[in-house]
């Protein structure tokens, strides 16, 4: 297929300029979006009802009937989960707080700060279809 792409002038020349194989950078990108999408799809297709005691903030407790699948095997007291609705949410049961992943973070360093344990993260993060880790990163 044949698609036509446009670049401000300043950006096209500084592409072409560094050499950039648009071109493949774009198709990887596709392929690595359709991959992600799959991912999520096969774990929606396994949403349950899991029901979550939940301690709200002005002191109310209600149980949430959270229409999803897990993103990990148990482990510990954090369980994050991928809603029908394609969001995340991790429910904490040490406070019974459950929360959901907003857009203007970084779904990879978010779910992080939750799932303390590696195994866990990169699980949940390939359930998702985006299993990244940082190796060699500057402090």
């Amino acid at each position: 297929m044949d698609i036509t792409i446009y670049l401000p002038d300043e950006l096209g020349r500084w592409a072409k300029d560094a050499g950039l194989k648009l071109s493949q950078m774009l198709r990887v990108e596709v392929e690595s979006e359709r991959r992600r999408r799959a991912a999520v799809e096969r774990g929606v297709e396994k949403a349950a009802v899991v029901e979550l005691r939940v301690e709200g903030k002005d002191g109310h407790s209600y149980t949430a009937r959270l229409h999803g699948t897990p993103l990990h095997k148990e482990g510990g007291d954090v369980q994050a989960y991928l809603g029908e609705n394609q969001r995340v949410y991790v429910y904490d049961d040490r406070d019974n707080t459950l929360r959901t992943h907003d857009e203007s973070m970084d779904m990879g360093v978010w779910l992080a700060s939750y799932l303390k344990k590696e195994e866990l993260y990169i699980e949940a993060m390939d359930t998702l279809g985006e299993a990244v880790v940082d190796v060699g990163k500057a402090v």
